[in-house]
């Protein structure tokens, strides 16, 4: 059975894994990423319609109706195409750096896309292991491509 993570485009380990890279994004980043992404499902990035909405619950909550209104189905089926069902891991990506402090304050559709997920399918979806973490999060040297926020 397929396994899924979530992660950002950014995160320097996806440059030493085969797993397959999928963006869940609008669309796809403007900066050099050192590895294929196999394929952009754009129908499972949040609508234009609630870009730019920075309250958290509020944001959230139209995320996951809009999740509903495609329903768990069609989005195995989305998933399908790129290898979802299969023996295939997966890692759905987006912009964000959910490893800033404070933590509390980093969220992003991909959390909640994992978060709606589970609870439609009872299939945890795990963080991929981030090759930036907090403490070195604010040397230059060791952040290869500039972070780009969802939320301006």
């Amino acid at each position: 059975m397929t396994k899924l993570y979530t992660s950002r485009y950014s995160n320097k380990n996806l440059l030493e894994t085969e797993t397959l890279k999928i963006g869940i994004t609008r669309g796809k980043p403007r900066f050099p990423l050192g590895y294929e992404i196999y394929a952009n499902l754009i129908s499972l990035a949040p609508p234009m319609a609630i870009f730019g909405i920075e309250d958290r619950e509020i944001f959230t909550r139209k995320y996951m109706e809009y999740l509903d209104r495609l329903g768990v189905e069609k989005v195995k089926e989305i998933l399908g195409r790129v290898g979802y069902g299969k023996e295939e891991e997966l890692i759905l990506l987006c912009y964000e750096d959910i490893t800033k402090e404070p933590l509390d304050k980093n969220y992003c559709h991909r959390t909640i896309f994992a978060e709606w997920w589970e609870k439609q399918t009872g299939e945890k979806i795990e963080e991929y292991p981030d090759g930036n973490t907090y403490e070195v999060k604010h040397s230059k040297k060791e952040e290869p491509f500039d972070q780009m926020s969802l939320f301006m």
